[in-house]
């Protein structure tokens, strides 16, 4: 299938991102952007649900597809990952593409369901508690 990717992702719960980060962000998104067919945006925060709709309606005429697939880069697709990108409430990130005749097309597994990010996830914080001097069992 021809899927044109948005991950949507960066639900993180409130947290906004560094100051210096987002001036990094705003200096390269359009170069980025306009080069993959995967988008990473954030449900509070830059770059947002306009800056990827944007992203996409660039690339449609080369792509010419009108598929999404929304993804939480989370390792919980929780609350934020039904409600904020793949719930029915007009404010979604799946209500905002379909209402631009996109097919959003969720898909509900957080990072956590991935054995192999799983195991990186475990093992950093094996690593930061053993640098810490906090004993694991």
């Amino acid at each position: 299938m021809d899927y044109f990717k948005t991950l949507s992702s960066g639900w993180r719960n409130g947290r906004r991102p560094r100051k210096n980060r987002q001036v990094r962000l705003r200096k390269n998104d359009a170069r980025t952007l306009s080069r993959c067919h995967a988008y990473i945006g954030v449900v509070e925060g830059y770059p947002g649900i306009d800056e990827v709709v944007g992203a996409l309606a660039e690339a449609k005429p080369k792509s010419k597809t009108r598929k999404v697939l929304l993804k939480p880069f989370m390792i919980v697709a929780g609350d934020h990952a039904l409600n904020d990108m793949a719930g029915d409430d007009e404010e979604s990130w799946k209500s905002a593409l379909t209402a631009k005749k996109y097919q959003a097309i969720p898909l509900l597994k957080g990072l956590g369901s991935n054995d192999g990010f799983a195991e990186v996830f475990v093992n950093h914080i094996r690593d930061e508690a053993k640098e810490a001097g906090i004993p694991l069992p």
